[in-house]
């Protein structure tokens, strides 16, 4: 009893490690620009050794156990298989390890002042079902599918270095639109709708906007008619790769009258104020913004910072270039987040670290945004976020 209690034990160890280890290259495969039918390829390799790997293993057990064979380490099979399941058990372990340290850490910023939250029903709003394919509106279907479920966030995010005349600038922060024709133009209707009640001096888009040819014509009947008193602002993200004419998605945006950031700065006038927005699309699009020709003063006083980008990777980038604000999307805040475990996928370097939420590394305080579609039609317990952020100057207190 205690051999079958022991095995079952070393299994689920087994299991655990086999998983994390191909969870932590995912994540990180994703978060590169290695071009996309590789990343594809790669993708289903990684699949089939991933479940296949355990059930020949398995397998081999169970054989060695119907015939009473005791393995061998002088067998390369067996030596194979005892390598790999030491690695397994150490990948176990760090990935036990690191979430046990992630439950100590600050989940968000002291910075982050308040949070209020308010859920739409998109399917309420829009007065019928917006999908546009069969399995989407399957999937939309499921009880626990939150797609059509607009967490609507208002935070409040102190900027040690804001300027006294911008306390109280509003920015309302989008990202991971992805109009592929999973969900309908009229999801994108109300949620520019949405947007648009909050009368914002800012509107930010940071990637993955659009990645179906067809969808270009939906952007100025929809994303056309977003409103700010100083502008809007986009960056593109990985996923415009997959339309392969970067001229004209830009070229569609900007005849909307959105204002690409992608390569450059721009010095603008909000609120009386001059700021500077700055776009980073690496390390899909190159360059990132020329912050050498950049002033780090205006008219005598230090120009406030704002970037967009679309990978929260871009963080040590935003604090080389003394950026106080870090708008960022790509995570989806991982989809699927499990109870007490968190989000597991999230395309990044640093894997689900920075999944979602607020987060500061003097000097840059950085929101990532969770999104507010995919290309897998699925979310658990990670509603799609639509964020309104007014920014308060001077100290946390």
């Amino acid at each position: 009893m205690l051999f079958y209690g022991f095995s079952i034990i070393a299994a689920l160890i087994f299991l655990l490690g086999h998983a994390s280890i191909f969870i932590t290259l995912v994540n990180r495969l994703h978060s590169t620009a290695i071009p996309r039918p590789v990343v594809k390829t790669i993708d289903i390799c990684g699949q089939v050794i991933a479940f296949g790997t355990p059930i020949l293993i398995g397998a081999w057990a169970m054989q060695n156990f119907a015939f009473q064979i005791q393995p061998q380490l002088s067998d390369p099979v067996t030596r194979w298989i005892a390598g790999y399941l030491g690695i397994c058990c150490f990948a176990a372990g760090w990935a036990i390890a690191d979430r046990v340290l992630r439950t100590t850490e600050v989940k968000t910023t002291k910075l982050l002042l308040t949070n209020h939250t308010e859920v739409s029903s998109m399917l309420k709003k829009i007065g019928h079902r917006p999908t546009g394919d069969l399995l989407t509106d399957v999937c939309s279907r499921l009880p626990f599918n939150e797609i059509l479920k607009l967490s609507i966030h208002e935070k409040e995010l102190r900027l040690p270095r804001l300027p006294a005349s911008l306390d109280g600038l509003r920015i309302t922060h989008l990202t991971d639109l992805h109009m592929t024709g999973q969900l309908t133009r009229s999801f994108y209707e109300e949620l520019v709708h949405a947007a648009n009640e909050w009368e914002s001096d800012l509107v930010v888009l940071t990637g993955d906007i659009v990645e179906k040819t067809p969808c270009l014509e939906w952007i100025k009947p929809t994303l056309g008619n977003l409103r700010a008193k100083s502008g809007v602002y986009y960056v593109l993200g990985n996923h415009e790769l997959r339309l392969k004419d970067e001229a004209r998605t830009r070229e569609a945006l900007n005849g909307a009258g959105l204002v690409d950031m992608g390569h450059q700065w721009r010095q603008i006038d909000c609120r009386g104020e001059s700021i500077i927005v700055a776009g980073n699309e690496l390390p899909w699009f190159k360059p990132a913004a020329d912050m050498a020709t950049c002033p780090t003063e205006v008219d005598g006083k230090r120009a406030f910072r704002i970037l967009l980008t679309h990978s929260p990777d871009q963080l040590a980038w935003a604090r080389e270039h003394d950026c106080d604000l870090m708008l960022a999307g790509h995570t989806h805040g991982g989809q699927v987040r499990l109870p007490l475990i968190g989000p597991i996928l999230a395309p990044s370097w640093q894997g689900s670290r920075f999944a979602s939420g607020t987060f500061y590394y003097d000097p840059t305080l950085m929101h990532v945004s969770r999104g507010i579609a995919g290309t897998r039609p699925l979310r658990l317990n990670c509603k799609p976020e639509l964020a309104r952020l007014t920014l308060r100057s001077g100290l946390a207190q």
